[in-house]
């Protein structure tokens, strides 16, 4: 390239409106000044071979100057998405310059919205000799752009149905209020049913109407004392009315479900997110489930869940026989340092959304799925005054203390292996952790007569746990077993694969559910020796 090109290039990045050349002594060092540009910056021949093409260049498209000097640019770099760069440089032939927003193809297969500038060099006969580009990155403004575009819709989406809920208040009215009077008038069995059918489906509509309702509401409401089986119970119906009639429900709610501290609305966008994607993951029909218990987040609970805070909660579940995500892909979703993950294609699930809801209540997620099984989603949110609301099966006493009963731990997360050993040695258990499969193997074939019972996580590396549980029992056919997961269908393979006893603890678990299930898997044992 000539000096006067660079000289050119250069008036590019400096100041697209300056008119005419820049004299020498404002660049002295006009390579210089391209070399530490943030701008991309490369010139292309007359015939479109690359002639130029500086740092920023290579970050931003990925290919390095030996890859690309001397090359035809359509062959190498721009082929896979020239047409948009063929006009720009047809434009630039006729007028000498041009201007616009361009997506070109990054050496990765990947593109980027840039905003390009070119301009076009001649030589002293006037004929063209160098086309001169500069390309600043907007892929991060047009991003924002759209998210600022959908955000946009959705508060005219809201608009719209809080005008359409309004409208409909209106209809809704006189029928309940006919329907009351009708009633009183009405006293054969016949005629009391068909009053009762209309009453109904017109307080179905005044629900459906809430709802719309809510989700029109642009600010957030103040948080007020939650119960939230009605909520569930509510939300179950609409789904069962609306969905397609290949989707199964099945809704539980535990007695007395403890209350919670919550903004309405933004505790049912969490009902309705999770319900809507659970359809959206089984586009061929499935089961549905929606739940809520109680449940006591303890020191065994809180080391499972990295996000966990100990305490009494409700907790939500809903979960859906759909395409399932990787553990991979369950992560990204959870990572709260991650502002751009998205759902993965087919999972399902509205989770960023439903994440952030659920953080600002001071809760916390966990999601359990396996590919092509399906995913279950909980969110617990912490309760209020759960001693004044009730009690359930996680209120129950512990069992009695137990009688220095030698158990073997696996697992191969450390923390996971001392909050069960300090709360097995708090209840008078001796535990010895392992947190190789291989090592425990060994340990309780030496001896495996002073082992009452054998707690082991079903994923770990190395060996698996059905192969773990499979070599005990050749060891010893009759020794407990509590098999741990987090994972959907384990439960089944364990039952199927494991001989003698065996009792699954999904995880989380808390501490009054681990000592449970230990003292009922060693009620009808013997007394363990002397040790």
């Amino acid at each position: 390239m000539s000096n006067q090109d660079l000289r050119t290039l250069s008036e590019l990045l400096v100041d697209e409106a300056a008119s005419g050349p820049a004299e020498p002594e404002r660049l002295p060092d006009a390579v210089g000044l391209l070399e530490i540009s943030h701008d991309a910056l490369f010139a292309l021949s007359a015939t479109g071979r690359i002639q130029f093409w500086n740092p920023a260049a290579e970050e931003l498209f990925g290919w390095t100057k030996a890859e690309v000097l001397g090359t035809q640019s359509h062959d190498s770099v721009f082929g896979r998405v020239s047409k948009e760069f063929l006009e720009a440089q047809a434009a630039v032939m006729t007028d000498g310059g041009w201007t616009g927003e361009l997506t070109l193809a990054r050496a990765d297969g990947k593109v980027v919205h840039t905003l390009s500038r070119l301009r076009l060099t001649r030589d002293d006969d006037g004929k063209p000799q160098s086309i001169l580009i500069a390309c600043s990155d907007r892929s991060n403004q047009t991003e924002w752009e759209q998210q600022s575009l959908r955000s946009q819709r959705l508060q005219c989406i809201g608009s719209l149905a809080s005008g359409i809920a309004h409208d409909l208040n209106n209809v809704f009215s006189p029928i309940l209020m006919v329907a009351e009077c009708l009633a009183d008038r009405f006293t054969e069995k016949g005629d009391t049913e068909l009053v009762e059918l209309v009453r109904n489906s017109a307080e179905r509509g005044a629900w459906v109407i809430r709802q719309l309702l809510a989700f029109g509401r642009h600010h957030p409401t103040e948080r007020v004392e939650l119960q939230l089986d009605q909520l569930v119970k509510e939300t179950s119906r609409l789904a069962r009315e609306t969905f397609p009639s290949n989707i199964s429900f099945s809704t539980h709610t535990a007695p007395h479900l403890w209350a919670v501290s919550g903004d309405i609305v933004q505790i049912n966008q969490v009902l309705l997110n999770l319900c809507l994607g659970a359809r959206d993951a089984m586009p061929n029909g499935g089961r549905l489930t929606l739940a809520a218990s109680n449940v006591i987040a303890d020191d065994v609970f809180c080391r499972m869940i990295p996000e966990a805070r100990p305490g009494p909660h409700v907790v939500i579940e809903v979960s859906d026989a759909g395409n399932g995500m990787s553990d991979k892909d369950v992560g990204s979703l959870l990572d709260p340092k991650n502002p751009t993950r998205a759902d993965p294609p087919d999972c399902g699930l509205g989770i960023p959304t439903v994440a952030k809801i659920v953080r600002a209540h001071q809760g916390f997620i966990e999601i359990q799925s396996r590919p092509k099984e399906g995913t279950r989603v909980r969110v617990y949110l912490p309760a209020t005054c759960p001693a004044e609301t009730g009690t359930d099966t996680h209120s129950e006493p512990p069992p009695p203390p137990a009688q220095g009963e030698r158990i073997l731990i696996l697992d191969d997360e450390q923390a996971v292996c001392d909050g069960l050993k300090r709360v097995l040695l708090l209840h008078h258990y001796i535990p010895v952790t392992v947190l190789d499969a291989l090592e425990a193997l060994h340990i309780f074939a030496n001896d495996p007569g002073t082992f009452h019972a054998i707690i082991t996580d079903m994923m770990m590396p190395g060996i698996q746990g059905l192969e773990f549980i499979r070599a005990v029992r050749e060891i010893s056919p009759d020794i407990p077993l509590l098999v741990m997961s987090g994972s959907l269908g384990h439960s089944e393979e364990v039952r199927l694969a494991a001989r003698g006893d065996v009792s699954f603890l999904e995880k989380p678990f808390n501490a009054r559910t681990l000592l449970w299930k230990l003292h009922d898997a060693q009620r009808d044992r013997p007394a363990p020796p002397p040790t």
